[in-house]
Parts: structure tokens; sequence; C-alpha cells
């Protein structure tokens, strides 16, 4: 069976908040006897599982120092989800610390001696009151300690050694039949290592992959899009009027400024196409709830109740808009150069922002998109679908009205959910040519990341962060067919980039503000 996409990860700490290592994590699928991906915890007590299944029930569980228990039931929603492990007080719990004592004849300990990793002792060891060592002391021979005595890192004794009071050792000591009588302190300074390591910390972290920026999942931006145009007709209400008109059973009747009349004489196929939007709507999976959840948390719209929302997509957005829609857009560089070359410096630096403005955008939708809402995205596209279809039938063919305005869809979709027309317009725009530039942005920032973009007598390198003159002329100024992929590309056609970008744009703009004031 072929691995999912899905990656948990986080980490496992104890009952005092302490991080865990060496616990083995683990997830399996229900009824399943083997996991379907295990890892154990590394120093800091993370984890990481990958190759899940998005939207498949798994069982979480830990095991620690052979103790193992559920946690929890989850279904991963998204490609990189964290979950964080908290084990019960009285659990089980392990610290990144091994204690191992071996003691060959004889070794006497009075009040407090206290061995972390490894103490030998062959021969005769005493100890009172208190010996604390850590790290490893080795004894061959006879050592007796009165008072003190302190080992940090690693301590050899061969033949007798005897302390009466305070000796403290730091690094390495090694004595052969040595008698200390009241304090001695030994510090042992530690050899210089590890001195390339910060070059290859600079290395390591200029690597395309720990890039700030790292290339985008074209995939999850393009699933973000997509869930972007289906709120906008949800918000818009088109499925609740569409219930109000299959729910009302008189043949003639008044909704908002509107008549209908003929109700009862609906075609059989718009009668079926109602029935089923009724029914997709009390479906028990991928409900109305779960829906407006990813609406809320991916464009901070409605008000559903979510653990956190992209508070940065409406201003990411309105920027994208803005932009696009600005006088200085389509304005060809080359059409102004002999007239006022302070125009093209302006007109250049100002295509660089619109270039930042799309890739911060598609960034964004990709970092909260993800593919596991794709079935539920096509699930309320379907109710979507078949609600637009029903309103056109309807109001082309069932109100009573000598005004054009009045039988449009979105006419009757504003009576019938008593919300003013110039809101439910604007929902409508944002749906159709906001949803538009919204593809247009990540097919352009797909063009670069995947060297499409011609730019001079050269192929497009795929340089995320090229913003010379002629890459951006190539950029904004090249046809659609060059730049993009079907069906963009068939749509756009020779239209010029920026003039496709700026014709959604000028549309949109004045519409913004209604979905986030």
């Amino acid at each position: 069976m072929a691995k999912g996409t899905g990656q948990l990860s986080g980490t496992v700490m104890g009952s005092e908040g302490k991080s865990i290592a060496g616990a083995v994590v683990s997830v399996r699928e229900a009824d399943a006897t083997v996991p379907a991906a295990s890892a154990e915890t590394d120093a800091d007590g993370r984890y990481t599982l990958e190759g899940l299944t998005l939207s498949t029930p798994y069982t979480l569980a830990v095991e620690v120092l052979g103790g193992k228990q559920d946690i929890k039931q989850l279904a991963p929603r998204r490609r990189a989800q964290t979950e964080d492990i908290s084990l019960p007080a009285g659990g089980s719990t392990m610290t990144g610390t091994t204690t191992t004592s071996t003691t060959t004849d004889s070794t006497t300990t009075t009040s407090d001696s206290t061995t972390t990793d490894s103490s030998s002792t062959t021969g005769s060891s005493t100890t009172t009151d208190s010996s604390t060592t850590t790290g490893s002391s080795t004894t061959t021979g006879s050592s007796t300690t009165t008072g003190s005595s302190t080992t940090t890192g690693s301590s050899t004794t061969t033949g007798s050694s005897t302390t009466t009071g305070s000796s403290t050792t730091t690094g390495s000591s090694t004595t052969t039949d040595s008698t200390t009588t009241g304090s001695t302190t030994t510090t042992t300074v530690a050899p210089v290592v590890n001195a390339d390591a910060f070059d290859k910390l600079i290395t390591l972290i200029e690597t395309p992959g720990l890039a700030p920026e790292p290339p985008v999942n074209i995939d999850e931006a393009s699933e973000l899009a997509r869930l972007f145009v289906v709120s906008m007709y949800l918000l818009a209400g088109v499925p609740t009027a569409v219930n109000r008109l299959f729910t009302t059973r008189e043949a003639n009747y008044q909704a908002g400024d509107l008549t209908l009349e003929r109700m009862d004489q609906l075609p059989a196929a718009t009668q079926q196409l109602m029935q089923d939007i009724v029914r997709l709507r009390t479906e028990q999976f991928d409900t109305e709830d779960d829906i407006w959840r990813e609406i809320r948390s991916a464009f901070n719209l409605g008000t559903a109740a979510v653990p956190a929302v992209n508070s940065e997509f409406a201003a990411i957005y309105r920027n994208l808009v803005t932009l696009a829609a600005d006088d200085r857009n389509a304005v060809d560089p080359d059409a102004v150069r002999k007239d006022d070359p302070r125009q093209v410096a302006e007109i250049y630096n100002f295509l660089r922002d619109f270039k930042r403005a799309i890739m911060r955008c598609t960034q964004n939708m990709s970092v909260y998109g993800t593919l596991g809402t794709s079935r539920l995205v096509n699930k309320w596209s379907k109710v979507v679908l078949d609600a637009v279809q029903v309103l056109n039938d309807v109001s082309t063919k069932n109100v009573v009205s000598a005004d054009k305005d009045d039988k449009a869809p979105w006419s009757l979709l504003a009576a019938l959910t008593d919300t003013p027309r110039g809101t439910v317009k604007a929902y409508v725009v944002n749906a159709r040519n906001g949803g538009e530039l919204l593809r247009l942005a990540i097919g352009i920032y797909d063009a670069i990341q995947a060297g499409r973009v011609p730019f001079g007598a050269a192929a497009g390198q795929g340089d995320l962060d090229r913003e010379d003159d002629a890459f951006l002329k190539s950029v904004f100024f090249s046809d659609g067919t060059a730049i993009f992929l079907d069906p963009l590309k068939t749509k756009i056609g020779t239209t010029k980039v920026s003039v496709a970008l700026k014709k959604d744009a000028g549309l949109v703009r004045d519409y913004v503000a209604q979905l986030w004031p």
C-alpha cells in the first residue's frame, strides 16, 4: 500500500513538563496490530512520524521503559501536523541519564553517595558522608573518602587514595598513592573542539531546503484557492437560498422584493437538484460545520470556533488586489523609456513590489492550504454548483418582473436570504474574479519556480529571488501561453500577464472591504 503524504510531529513530556528521550511514539489504524509508523524521541523529546494518510483515523500511542499506553484518537487533515504529548502523573518517566555502578570486592558507603553515568570499584572503596561522581570514576585498590569528594568528568585511582575534607575534580584526574588532608581542587581546562562547527552551520543554513521561504507546494496553494471560491458562495448563502425554495410549498409567493409564480410546476430536473442539495447538506460526513471551520481557519471569515486562524490572509489578499489594479500595472517600460527615464525606474520598482506580493500570497496559501481538505471542497463545490443552477433556472423562469436585473440569479439570492444586493455582489465578484486572481498568482509563482519564464536570450532559471529589469519584463509582459499551464494557458491565451491580472483586480478592488471591514 502506498504511503501517504501526512506528517505528525511533536514533543513527549512527563507530568512535570520535562521532555522524555527514548520514548517510542507510534500510530496504528483501527484493528491493526502493526503500527502504520513509529519513531523514537531524540534527546529533546522530539519525534516525527511520516507517510500518514490524510483524514485516516489513527490511534496515537507512547511506549516508555516498556510501558505502553494509548494517548488519543486522531485523523490528520494537514500535510504537516503538530501533536505534543503530555504523559499523566504516575506514568513511566525516562530522562537522558543512565546510571551504572560496578563493584568488585568491597565498597562501603555511609551517609550519601551519588553516581551518575559510570563508577567502577575493584578492591575496597569507603565513603563517609558524601561522594558525588558525574561522568566516570574508577578505583583499583583502596580509596577512602571522609567528608566530601566531587568528581565531574573522569577520575582514576590506582593504589591508595585517602581524602579527608573536600576534594573536587573537574575534567580528568589520575592518582596513584595519594593522601589529601584538607581541601584539594583540580581543574582541567577542556581542549578546543568543534572549531569548524560554525562554518558548517553557515554552509547548512544556506542550503535551499533551509531558506526562510522554501519552495512552495503548488498543489496545496491551489487547494486553498479552491476553498476561497467555494467559501464566497457559502458566505453569500447560496445553499440556504435553495433550501428556502425547497421548503416553500406555495405556487405563488413573495421573496423580499420579488414575486415568484408557478413554483409548483418546476421541472423535474430542478426539483431533483434541490433534493440533492438538501440531502448533501444533512450528511454526517464532510459536514457544513466542517467546511465552515476550514473557511474560518484559512481566511478568518465566518464565526466557526477554531484553534487558530490565518490572520495574515486579509492583508495579503488586499495588497495583491491593490497592486494588480494600480495604474502603473500593464504599462510597458519600453513604451516610455525615451520620454521619461524616471517613470521607467518607477515602473520597474512597482513591478518588484508586485512580484513580491505575488510571492507572499502564494507562499501564504501553500502554508495554510492542505490536500486534506480536497474531498471536503469537492463535496461543497457540488452543492454550490447545483444551487447556482437552481437559482439561475428559477430566476429566469419564475420571477415576475419586466426588469432584467430582477431576473438575475443574484437578485433572487439576495431576496431569498434578505441580503442587500450589493453585499451579494461583493461575494460573487470575489469568488469569480478574486478566485481567478489567486489562480493567476499561483501560476506566476509556479512558472518562476519551475523555470518557465523566458528572459533575454536565456531560458528561465527558476530563481525566485530574481528581480532584474529583464526578468520582471519577461514575467509581466509575456503572453499567458508562455507563463501558464492549462486551463489558464488556454483561457488567458495571448493576453499579456499584467493585463490579465489588472482585469480581474479592477473588478475586485471595490469589494474587498466588504469581506474584511
